[in-house]
């Protein structure tokens, strides 16, 4: 088995919809568990989804964890994320490196940015 295929063997995969002010995060493996949260600091402004990144870091950080809890090895994650409103006529650059960003900074090693309709558990595991 090459490193990759090693890797994805111990990585959840998950699929994580930003929503202004709520994130929401669901693993792609079975059973699927699901976990939402606001933030206790807004980290939507009136031009970003994203716009208060420290927020919108915890905000993830504390959804996984609360998601991921009770595992007794902490595994790493491939993720599809997904803007779900303000991202009508697509992401510039900007916006995309932060949706990244934000998926790396809490653990992803392989992250792939969505826009469109809202994916299947499905079509969200096909894409990691």
């Amino acid at each position: 088995m090459d490193m990759s295929g090693l890797r994805n063997r111990f990585s959840t995969p998950l699929h994580i919809q930003i929503y202004a002010n709520k994130i929401r995060v669901s693993t792609l493996d079975l059973p699927q568990r699901h976990m939402e949260r606001i933030p206790q600091e807004p980290f939507t402004t009136p031009r970003l989804l994203v716009g208060n990144f420290k927020s919108a870091e915890k905000c993830l950080a504390d959804a996984i964890s609360e998601l991921t809890r009770g595992k007794w090895m902490k595994k790493s994650f491939r993720v599809v994320i997904q803007p779900m409103e303000m991202a009508e006529t697509g992401l510039c650059e900007v916006e995309e490196r932060v949706l990244s960003e934000l998926a790396s900074s809490a653990g992803a090693h392989e992250v792939v940015i969505h826009v469109g309709a809202l994916l299947s558990r499905e079509q969200a595991l096909d894409m990691v």
